[in-house]
Parts: structure tokens; C-alpha cells; sequence
């Protein structure tokens, strides 16, 4: 476990290593149950709950068959629950029922943990079992407390915040990690900056004034942003992410995923983001993700109904957090940025 200095409150809190899925998604190992059943489940701020592929999971309409799957009759910790749930996705819908048991994670215990067994999956969790969602309470199905939370009430941390540091290296091992409780100051390159999230908390979002890349300036405005570590790029309005494309020649692949020159890689502009007057630089080797044939490119759009409240918005997915190591400060309702050191 790496420590921060004495008195910081990174020092002494539990943290999980972090497996990098070829840049793009970063998981943590958990296990549910007495005999513990382990599982590899994707790291979310961009949802609160925690749910793992059930054993009754519907094998014909799920993406779970080759996935570890949660069998309650093989924990005799497990007490029955029962209450159905649904959670949307950007990327499809998962369906099914709460349970509770004992979590083990970070090398630490948590009793009764309420969370979810999935009998239908239709979102795009790749290479992870399930979804450890980090986000505000309030945004929870079923007003579950994650077990970040749990870790809290049970006595595990003594500061309601975790941080998250990811590698930019597309290896599984030295992933980066999640920090709970507290913070370390020796993974920054400098200053940590704290700032507000948008009220009420339902989010982990943040008011940003302006976002520019070569002669484009985007909120110009002021716009909000979601910091979301389940997202894997940035994502943006569809409108303004097409002006993008255009600036660095980027060539459409499939499902509005985008490529670019290998070779241009160097000289693409860098985006700007300035939040409360501090200038976050994301250069063209940070939001492109190189892959064995072709360099997709880290920038994507989106479309939402004007209903929502999320739209409009950008998020700040994993390419803006492997530059920037992130403080979820949930007592506080603030996230610190610093920028990252590189392994």
C-alpha cells in the first residue's frame, strides 16, 4: 500500500490495486461471502450501486456466461433480500434483486452489504463481473449505501472521501489504485485544487468555464462536467465533438468511434479546461488511446433529450483522469484534481 506523508489523511487508509484493461476500462478485485467468492468489478463514479452476475443470471439475454456469477446458496452469510432493481446505463440496462452479505475489499470486512444480484445485463461491462458504483448516495437505486459508504459506518475509514489514480500504460499490472478514506500527496506533480460540486448532489459534477482545443472554444458559457471514472473518454455534445473530428482529421471506424494518424498523434492540439480559473491540460498523446492496429481517438459525442439534466454537459472519463488523479471528498461534496506522476 502506498502512504502519504504523516498526517495526511492518505496514510494508513486501505487501497486496492486497479487492473488497466488496455486503457480502456479499470477494475478492482472484490469477493462477496463466507467462503468468499471473488470477482473483478469496474470502478464507477458515475453510479452508486454495487452489483455482481448472479447464478440465476438469464444466460440468453445476458453477457454472462463467461463471468464469475454470485451463488447466495454457497454463503452462509448470505441473508435473502429480495427487492427487484433496474439501473440504465449508457450503454444498456442491468436488471434484478438486492442481497446481503459480507464484502471483502481492500483487505477489509464488511458485514451485511446490501447490494445487487443482476439476472439481466445488456450493458457494455467488458472483462469485469459486475459494477462497484462510487457515485453520491442520492444517486443510489433503492437508496443502498455503496461500500464505500459501508466503509465509513463500519469504521474502516475515518474520512468519507476515496481517490483514484490511474495508469496510462494498457497493462494489466500497475494499473493504478483507489485510495479509501483519504488521499497521497506523493502521487501529485503538483498542487492539489478543490472544487465544489453542483448542488443538489446528485453527482460527482463540477461547473467548468470554458473548454477550448486548437481555435474551438466550447462552453463558452460555463457548462457543467461529470467526472466519471466508468466513462471510458471524454465525452461531449455530438454537435461539438463533430467540429472536433474535423480539427484533427479523425476518420470515422464504427459506432461513432473515431481514429486518427498514428503519426499525427504529436501534433494534435491540446484541450484546455478551465475550472475556477485553473487551466487542466490534456495534450493529443493523453486522449488518444493506441490500440494494436489503429489510434482511437479519446473525444466522443452524444446525444440526450432535452428532459434531462444531464444534458448539455461534458464528461470527464478515464482520459482526463489518467492526467489528472482525483480526490472524491463526499463529506465536503468537492473533487480535487492534481496532476498525476506517471509511473
Amino acid at each position: 500500500m502506498i502512504k502519504g506523508p504523516r498526517g495526511w489523511p492518505g496514510e494508513d487508509n486501505p487501497s486496492n490495486e486497479l487492473t488497466n484493461i488496455g486503457d480502456l476500462t479499470y477494475n478492482l478485485d472484490i469477493s462477496i461471502g463466507c467462503p468468499p467468492q471473488n470477482f473483478s468489478v469496474l470502478l464507477d463514479t458515475g453510479s452508486s450501486n454495487l452489483w455482481v452476475h448472479s447464478a440465476l443470471c438469464n444466460l440468453s439475454s445476458s453477457d454472462c456466461g463467461n463471468t464469475s456469477r454470485y451463488d447466495s446458496s454457497k454463503s452462509y452469510t448470505y441473508r435473502e433480500n429480495g427487492t427487484s432493481f433496474s439501473i440504465r446505463y449508457g450503454g444498456g440496462n442491468v436488471t434484478g434483486f438486492f442481497s446481503e452479505d459480507i464484502i471483502w475489499i481492500a483487505d477489509s470486512i464488511l458485514k451485511c452489504v446490501t447490494f445487487g444480484e443482476t439476472i439481466t445485463n445488456s450493458a457494455d461491462i467488458a472483462g469485469a463481473d459486475g459494477i462497484l458504483g462510487a457515485g453520491p448516495y442520492e444517486l443510489s437505486r433503492g437508496r443502498i449505501y455503496s461500500p464505500i459508504y459501508e466503509m465509513y459506518f463500519q469504521g474502516v475509514i475515518d474520512k468519507l472521501m476515496f481517490s483514484i489514480y490511474l495508469t496510462h500504460n494498457q497493462t494489466e499490472d500497475n494499473g493504478g489504485e483507489i485510495i479509501f478514506g483519504g488521499c497521497d500527496p506523493d502521487l501529485c506533480d503538483g498542487p492539489i485544487t478543490y472544487h465544489k460540486c453542483v448542488q443538489p448532489f446528485l453527482y460527482w459534477m463540477i461547473s467548468v468555464q470554458n473548454i477550448t482545443i486548437g481555435n474551438l472554444t466550447f462552453c463558452e458559457e460555463g457548462c457543467n462536467c461529470l467526472i466519471d471514472s466508468g466513462a471510458q473518454v471524454i465525452f461531449g455534445p455530438l454537435e461539438d465533438v463533430e467540429k472536433i473530428n474535423d480539427l484533427v482529421n479523425a476518420v470515422l471506424l464504427e459506432d461513432n468511434e473515431y481514429t486518427v494518424d498514428c503519426s499525427s498523434v504529436a501534433s494534435l492540439p491540446n484541450i484546455y479546461i478551465t475550472i475556477n480559473d485553473t487551466v487542466f491540460e490534456v495534450n493529443g498523446e493523453d486522449y488518444i488511446i493506441r490500440q494494436p492496429d489503429d489510434c482511437l481517438l479519446g473525444v466522443m459525442g452524444f446525444e440526450m433529450g432535452s428532459s434531462t439534466v444531464l444534458n448539455k454537459i461534458w464528461y470527464l472519463g478515464d482520459v482526463f483522469q489518467r492526467v489528472f488523479y482525483t480526490i472524491y471528498d463526499i463529506e465536503n461534496e468537492q473533487i480535487g484534481f492534481c496532476k498525476a506522476k506517471q509511473p
